[in-house]
């Protein structure tokens, strides 16, 4: 597992790259500061937890991942312009709430099910 709880609180960017994760990475401690989330090139047999994701978080990028399980992308913050998640492999579902403004990004993806609720 990740526990990424005690950053700096003046942090606006954060680089999780090409590790392998058997338990779950926790993204919903970081600064309200955050402006960018890159979590690329990763192998995660868990869960990736984005419940409570800072407010000011403008890019998400989940690129050249490997999921398993379900991503529940439902509460993302309004501010959110950009969800990459190309050549991303999840076996499980994505959940997702209408965001008119949110641009989401998926070649080369293998999504077994993907849920795109309404506001």
């Amino acid at each position: 597992s990740l526990d990424l709880a005690h950053l700096p609180s003046q942090m606006t960017g954060l680089l999780v790259e090409n590790n392998s994760f058997d338990g779950s990475i926790a993204l919903h401690n970081l600064p309200d500061t955050m402006k960018d989330l890159n979590v690329c090139e990763n192998t995660l047999s868990g869960c990736l937890d984005l419940s409570q994701s800072p407010s000011e978080v403008l890019t998400l990028k989940l690129g050249k991942n490997d999921f398993c399980g379900s991503t529940d992308f439902r509460n993302l913050p309004r501010t959110l312009l950009t969800l990459d998640i190309s050549y991303t492999d999840i076996s499980g579902e994505i959940l997702l709430t209408g965001n008119t403004g949110l641009r989401i990004f998926g070649a080369d993806s293998q999504v077994d099910v993907f849920v795109l609720e309404d506001v």
